[in-house]
């Protein structure tokens, strides 16, 4: 779910349960003008604790779920750092008019999301 998700629906709720900015406000500790600004304009990047707070008083949880398993998401960032690594690799091999084949690429590519699947995790997360 994107944060102009969340919005839309803490907008929905207030409309579905027909309480007005001003017992809104009251109820979470946030301001009116706030209020409309985060339930009017999605796009309006909330901070974590007003949406937090106008949830509560809205009577939603908010459940944080993976998308993705904690090995998925480590896959994920081991192909990112392989493709960097491969990206400066083939930079240097243009360079020197040895560019690496589409299969050689392909087999460097896996080996290298191995290792940073099989190393530490801090520098696997490292930027």
């Amino acid at each position: 779910m994107t944060a102009q998700d969340l919005t839309r629906r803490l907008a929905r709720r207030r409309r579905e349960l027909g309480m007005p900015y001003d017992a809104l406000a009251a109820s979470s500790g946030v301001s009116i003008p706030t209020l409309k600004r985060i339930l009017t304009r999605p796009e309006s990047d909330p901070t974590f604790s007003n949406v937090l707070a106008a949830a509560d008083a809205l009577g939603l949880d908010l459940i944080l779920e993976p998308t993705a398993t904690a090995t998925e998401m480590r896959r994920r960032q081991a192909e990112k750092k392989a493709r960097e690594g491969l990206r400066r690799v083939q930079a240097t091999s243009g360079l020197e008019t040895q560019a690496l084949k589409d299969d050689e690429l392909k087999e460097l590519f896996e080996q290298a999301v191995h290792d940073w699947m099989a190393g530490s995790k801090n520098k696997l997360w490292a930027q």
